[in-house]
């Protein structure tokens, strides 16, 4: 079958194409989307579009597809970008407590246009760890006056230290360090006693097991503390606690400042 072509319409129209920027325009490209990896436990994605183009309408879905595959659906507009320079901009959402592993992102891109839907996987890594942002001073806000110092070293380890009373209200502080495991970290804690003012001798130093407490984060600034004393009179026990006073100003749940 032979098929007749009109060459000057079709240079005409690859000439209106060209001058409109409709050929150059990001749209005709794959969007690039990407993520900042790996991701903490509490972070939220925020997806980096190099392109934007089909422009967003603000509307977007996200869904589990399974254990580690998520959709997310971003609704939008047609071809409008020929004016506008290239530019990257975010997308930020809340997957919830993302268990540590390798997950998947698929990015559905919809326009008003049928042939520009298209989809990209962007990977999210997810380490089980605390970031530095949650180091500082903890505290219950209804208990003013004790508080627990929690420290994310480089090495994996996170440094406890409670600054509490004991049954007769003398101060006593008690340490201990811990496994950097994430969402919930398990700390035998030692109650050092013997030295005193100002001599402080070596020698004098005991550090006896106080117990165990269990730190349970549940988001970036609240977490519920637990404790089981092996020193007789203090028993069992729980409370909340927030971070009342950030040791570095990183945000956990962008893993940036």
């Amino acid at each position: 079958m032979h098929v007749a072509v009109d060459v000057e319409s079709a240079m005409r129209l690859f000439l209106f194409m060209l001058l409109t920027g409709w050929l150059t325009s990001p749209a005709l490209a794959f969007n690039s989307y990407w993520n900042r990896v790996p991701l903490n436990p509490f972070e939220r994605v925020v997806l980096y579009n190099s392109y934007d183009c089909p422009y967003p309408t603000g509307n977007t879905i996200v869904r589990q597809l399974d254990e580690h595959l998520w959709e997310l659906v971003i609704e939008t507009g047609g071809n409008i970008c020929f004016d506008r320079e290239y530019e990257t901009v975010e997308y930020a959402f809340d997957l919830g407590v993302l268990p540590a592993g390798a997950h998947t992102l698929r990015v559905v891109h919809t326009a008003d246009l049928d042939f520009y839907n298209q989809w990209q996987e962007v990977p999210l890594v997810v380490e089980n760890v605390l970031p530095e942002a949650f180091s500082g001073l903890w505290a219950n806000p209804a208990q003013p006056g004790h508080g627990l110092q929690l420290t994310v070293d480089d090495n994996g380890q996170l440094v406890v230290m409670w600054m509490a009373y004991d049954r007769t209200g003398n101060s006593k502080w008690l340490f201990g360090t811990a496994e950097n495991t994430g969402s919930h970290v398990a700390v035998e804690m030692y109650a050092p006693e013997g030295m005193t003012f100002p001599d402080f001798l070596p020698e004098t130093l005991n550090t006896p097991v106080w117990g165990q407490l269990q730190l349970d984060f549940s988001d970036c600034t609240h977490a519920q503390l637990r404790w089981d004393a092996q020193a007789s009179g203090y028993g069992t026990g729980s409370m909340p606690i927030e971070l009342a006073l950030p040791a570095t100003s990183i945000r956990c749940d962008r893993g940036e400042e």
